[in-house]
């Protein structure tokens, strides 16, 4: 065990500059002398070293108290040094020696800094503490026991007690864990807290929204509907285009066939025409005289006909236009006289309402004054009754907080009845899931016998075929193995021959020496010779570089027994033509080597020692001279100082760098045996060909094997095959069962939760119930006193007047909205009344204007028809002298008249076809500008189709009526609509199912902090009670023991062993039981030693340090105890000052302190009845 083995002191309170040294053992050691000689500044000493750094546990006012003779000028190089030095063979502190050093060192008085070491190695304070920790010895601990402890212990209150247990137990950290764990707990609560509440806020949120989103979905479907009836609506005029358009292609194919006709029969009669034509003017030229004046004639003829055409045209035009304004002034005239009726009828509406408004004006006129007669009335009785009127006023404020404060219970409560209810549900829906649970897993478990069942037949198939392969197996094996052998045996021995082959050439062409050396084998025994050296040694691969290169000239070295032999073997030698050879005797080998070596890390030792060899010092004979090192730098220094040395990677330096050489990987070649085997070559070529004959029959017999093996393999794979799908049915359906036994598992667990809940619930409804009732009880209550107060004669009045004045404030009401409605329709009626106005102005300008315009045309169509008469005259004059010249040229006429009837009949014809031609040209523009702008109007259709979602026309019907309906639905619907109300329900749905899961989870997480508490209060009940009844134990036994009295320790409330103190009951002999803090002066003491020396075996230490422990017992007390520290001394190290005789008699080692020239000095004995007084410098 772990103790204090040495302490060296300089420069420590009261001891001087000379360095003191106390030897302790184990056992109870004693230090003693007379008051003020130093002996508790042993202990304190001890306590410095160990890392004390409370200047009041080291008794000083400061650290710079600590230095020896503080007194002196030169305080700046002062020091204290303390070393404590621990035994260490169990290894009880975590450093690998025998022997643990504590060293501190405090410089200067001034600064007072510490520096610490562990065997020499400068370490922190911290270190050293960690360390100590571990084997129960840092000062803080109750193994220190200094001057004054005793006392305070003896003083100690029952809370107090309990305390100091607990701190030694460290029940610190069953608290923190607690009070972690409670933070988390409220921290889970509040979380618990803040998911419920946003659990109803989304709740309350989804009922709005339930609302909104139905609205939406019918305000979508109106859309839609809408959307496809105006399609249907689109398809049927797109329909009515499209059979519009192929109508027209019709026509226009039809005409242009007729152009194509039309236009051959143009062609023709222009032919003709031409042809009569040229006929005409050769006729002409025949008679161009008579002609030239005809010309003239149809010249002025073809410019009066083009008058009288043009006129009539415009007679035709004017008329055309005339009927136009005509029957635009019919229709403006019946525009005018509806504008005019619709002004009279205004103007008889606004002049009824206008009566109306002053009626009503007055009726509410009337009103207001009666409101305010009555108003004055209340306001004198309510001066009479003001105290009951603010009693009931008072009554009334606090009724309707009552009435929300039940309407919160009312609430609570369903919220709790309704959680009940679905926590009820959800164990019920968990027990039926637990009942499918177990039958499905009867079932499995039944499927699972029945595999296995058939997976035992198998077995038993796969078993027999096993056993028929064992036997094809190990029959395969063995010709495996022989053929392998022999294919092995072939290889090496032709490798060998190889081998020897080339190795001989080489010996005898090249090593002549070595396998001139190789042949003495033959003579061994007749030479005397032992061996060759490099046989003889043998040594660690790590150190072989180093000796290779070390004894590489000797390796080949022979050793005889004696000179005698040496000398035989030289004449052998020469006789047989060995060129050289090196021969050691042994009778000359001496064990000589280096004794002293330097003292180095970096030094393995003397070369002889990393080299075994059975011929007694042979090793120290060859390597005994020569150092081994590490590295190649250490060598070399080595080498300077006149040693020869090695380094273990191969470099060798002899004394004073006088040679280096070095060897990095050379071997020692061995021939001798190779030489002798000569003679067995041959035959083994021989016996290699006979095996090779052999191998062939065995590989014969090893295929037939695998044929066989292979046919046994396919079946039994076949049977692995079906036994692994079995086995992962079984598996799956085991793994299944496991589950459903987990599931299982949970949903018990879940309903024991949910029970749990439930009964917390319960209550709280229990709780909310209860003040439901109290708060309707003051409800009623307070309605009574209200009702009470309004019976009461003047209320009563003052009631019936309230009912009146609302019954006058509601006709003033009535009336006011009348009003505003009657002034709503005059501000229409004015509205409509200036519409028609403006319309009626406007058909009054109109009409001036048709009038006008009819005016202008009538004057164009009368001059238009007097200039036609006057053409008409005109036109007749020219035909009487058309005929004239016709008549006078009879022959010529008559020919004429033929040509021109010729012409004039093909010219008609020819104008006729023209104008068919022309006009079909037209109709055919025409229709092409019509189907032109049903294309148009198709495509418009076409994309407003596509634009409302649809790539193909529908089946058209009447929807107008159904439309119109839905539109007006639609449009009174779109203000109101929440068009975000679908997408925003989703999300908290969303967010609903997220926040249930979290709020599952934070109860799950409460629940397992909940018992995460209660398990830390079991264990550290548990702990603290094992603590105590260890303690108590210790106290009946030891005090019992001391005193033979009775000692005991009591809970002061065992209900609650943590909010009560620790009793110290104590019973000296023929006295009564008191608690300790009653006792006199010396019986507290004992008390206070038997219950410190009991908490000391709660964490026991390898040895205690205790100050005057006994100061104030009487002479038995101190021999009692004294007998008990000396019993506990057995198992560990007590270190005790004392004054007490019979404590210093029964000690093992004493220490005597004295001062001498104000510095103390220690004497030391083993025993007084043993050793003599030996002083210690």
């Amino acid at each position: 065990m772990v103790h204090i083995k040495k302490l060296e002191i300089f420069g420590f309170k009261s001891f001087g500059s000379k360095n003191i040294i106390l030897n302790f053992q184990k056992g109870l050691i004693v230090v003693t002398g007379p008051n003020g000689s130093g002996k508790s500044n042993i202990l304190d000493a001890i306590l410095f070293a160990l890392g004390e750094n409370s200047p009041k546990a080291l008794r000083v006012d400061r650290f710079q108290s600590l230095f020896h003779d503080t007194s002196t000028k030169n305080n700046t190089n002062k020091t204290v040094k303390v070393s404590l030095t621990f035994d260490n063979t169990d290894r009880g502190i975590p450093v690998d020696n025998d022997n643990v050093t504590i060293t501190r060192e405090m410089f200067g008085i001034n600064s007072g800094e510490s520096q610490y070491n562990i065997n020499g190695k400068k370490v922190s304070r911290n270190n050293i503490m960690e360390l100590l920790e571990i084997v129960v010895a840092s000062p803080n601990k109750l193994n220190i026991v200094q001057q004054g402890m005793i006392t305070r212990i003896s003083e100690l209150n029952s809370e107090e007690r309990r305390k100091i247990l607990e701190d030694i137990i460290g029940l610190s950290y069953f608290d923190e864990k607690k009070n972690q764990a409670m933070k988390q707990l409220e921290e889970s609560d509040r979380r618990l807290e803040i998911a419920f509440a946003k659990i109803d806020d989304i709740k309350n949120r989804i009922d709005e929204l339930e609302s909104e989103r139905n609205d939406q979905h019918r305000f979508i479907q109106l859309e839609s509907e809408i959307k496809r009836l105006k399609a249907i609506k689109i398809s049927e005029n797109l329909k009515k285009i499209i059979n519009n358009i192929i109508e027209y292609n019709n026509k226009i194919d039809i005409k242009e066939s007729n152009i194509k006709i039309i236009s051959i029969e143009i062609n023709k009669l222009n032919q003709q025409i031409e042809i009569l034509n040229n006929d005409k003017e050769q006729f002409l030229i025949l008679s161009n005289d008579s002609n030239k004046e005809k010309k003239e004639l149809e010249t002025r003829l073809s410019s009066v006909i083009y008058q009288y055409e043009r006129t009539s045209a415009i007679i035709k035009e004017s008329q055309y236009y005339f009927n136009q304004i005509n029957q635009k002034e019919k229709n403006n005239l019946l525009e005018y006289q509806i504008h005019n009726k619709k002004l009279n009828e205004y103007e008889e509406q606004l002049i009824i309402i206008k009566n109306k408004i002053e009626i009503e004006n007055n009726n509410i006129n009337e009103l207001k004054r009666k409101v305010e007669e009555i108003a004055e009335e209340i306001d004198k009785k309510n001066g009479l009754i003001l105290n009951e009127l603010n009693k009931k006023n008072s009554l009334e404020t606090r009724l309707k907080k009552l009435v929300r404060i039940k309407g919160e219970f009312e609430v609570n409560i369903v919220r709790n009845e309704e959680q009940i209810k679905n926590i009820s549900d959800r164990i019920r829906g968990n027990d039926r899931l637990i009942q499918e649970l177990l039958t499905e897993k009867k079932e499995n478990e039944k499927k699972i016998s029945d595999l296995n069942n058939v997976m035992k037949v198998t077995n038993t198939n796969i078993t027999e075929i096993k056993k028929n392969n064992y036997k094809i197996e190990t029959e395969s094996i063995k010709l495996s193995r022989e053929l392998e052998i022999s294919k092995k045996i072939i290889e090496n021995a032709e490798k060998t021959i190889l081998k020897y082959d080339e190795k001989m050439k080489l010996a005898k062409n090249i090593l002549t020496e070595d396998y001139a050396i190789a042949t003495l084998l033959k003579d061994f025994k007749n030479l005397d010779i032992i061996g060759y050296v490099f046989n003889l040694l043998k040594w660690n691969e790590k150190y072989q570089k180093a000796i290779i290169a070390s004894g590489n000239e000797w390796m080949k070295s022979v050793v005889v027994k004696d000179i005698k032999s040496m000398v035989i073997l030289a004449e052998f030698s020469k006789n047989n033509g060995i060129p050289f050879l090196k021969i050691i005797p042994m009778e000359l080998l001496n064990g000589g080597k280096i004794r002293k070596i330097p003292d180095d890390p970096s030094i393995l030792g003397v070369l002889s020692e990393f080299v075994y060899c059975e011929i007694k010092n042979l090793s120290e004979f060859l390597f005994g001279n020569i150092i081994l090192t590490k590295n190649p730098v250490t060598a070399y220094l080595l080498s300077k100082h006149g040693y020869k040395t090695v380094s273990i990677t191969g470099e060798i330096f002899f004394p004073n760098l006088s040679l280096m050489q070095f060897d990095y990987g050379s071997s020692i070649s061995d021939l001798t045996k190779d030489i002798l085997l000569s003679d067995s070559i041959e035959s083994l070529r021989n016996n290699i060909e006979k095996l090779k004959m052999l191998t062939k029959i065995k590989i014969s017999e090893l295929y037939n094997l695998n044929e066989e093996k292979l046919k046994n393999k396919n079946i039994l794979d076949s049977n692995n095959s079906q036994n692994s799908d079995i086995n992962n049915k079984i598996m799956e359906i085991q793994n299944w069962i496991n589950k459903q036994q987990k599931d299982s598992e949970k949903l018990i667990g879940s309903n024991r939760d949910n029970s749990t809940i439930i009964d917390k619930i319960t209550n709280t409804l229990y709780k909310h119930k209860s003040r439901f009732i109290i708060v309707e009880k003051a409800i009623n209550k307070t309605k009574e006193e209200i009702d009470r107060i309004e019976k009461e004669r003047e209320i009563e009045e003052i009631n019936n007047m309230n009912d009146e004045k609302k019954k006058v404030s509601g006709e003033f009401e009535i009336k006011n909205n009348q009003l505003r409605q009657l002034t709503l329709s005059q501000s229409l009626l004015k509205n409509n009344f200036d519409n028609t106005s403006t319309q009626y102005r406007k058909t009054t300008k109109e009409k001036e204007l048709i009038e006008k315009e009819k005016d202008i045309k009538n004057t164009i169509l009368e001059k238009s028809k007097i200039k036609l008469k006057e053409i008409e005259l005109e036109l007749g004059t020219l035909r009487e002298r058309e005929n004239k010249i016709i008549q006078s040229t009879s022959s010529t006429y008559s020919k004429l008249q033929e040509y021109e009837q010729k012409y004039r009949k093909l010219t008609e014809n020819e104008k006729k076809t023209t104008k068919e031609f022309n006009l079909l040209e037209k109709e055919i523009a025409i229709i092409n500008k019509d189907i032109s702008d049903l294309q148009n109007q198709k495509t418009n259709k076409i994309n407003e189709l596509q634009e409302l979602g649809y790539k193909e026309t529908l089946e058209s019907y009447e929807v107008e009526d159904l439309y119109q309906e839905l539109k007006i639905e639609y449009e009174n619907s779109k203000e109101r609509i929440n068009l975000r109300a679908d997408e925003t329900y989703l999300e908290i749905i969303d967010g609903y199912r997220g926040m249930s899961l979290k709020k599952n989870q934070l109860e799950e997480e409460r629940n397992s902090i909940v018992r995460f508490i209660a398990e830390t209060g079991k264990e550290k009940e548990i702990v603290f009670t094992n603590a105590f009844e260890k303690v108590d134990v210790d106290i009946r036994k030891t005090f019992s023991e001391i005193t033979d009295g009775n000692a005991w320790l009591d809970f002061e409330d065992p209900e609650n062993i943590f909010s009560g103190g620790i009793l110290l009951m104590v019973q000296f002999p023929n006295k009564h039981a008191r608690e300790s803090t009653s006792l006199s002066g010396g019986e507290k003491t004992m008390a206070a030693i038997v219950f410190l020396l009991a908490l000391q075996s709660l964490k026991p230490s390898p040895f205690y340090l205790m100050d005057e422990v006994d100061a104030h017992l009487d002479a038995q007390n101190t021999e009692r105890l004294s007998k008990i520290l000396l019993l506990r001394s057995n198992n560990n190290q007590i270190i005790m000052v004392t004054l007490k005789d019979s404590t210093v008699a029964k000690s093992d080692i004493i220490f005597g302190v004295y001062p001498k020239n104000g510095i103390s000095q220690v004497v030391k004995y083993n025993h007084p009845s043993k050793v003599k007084v030996i002083e210690q410098n």
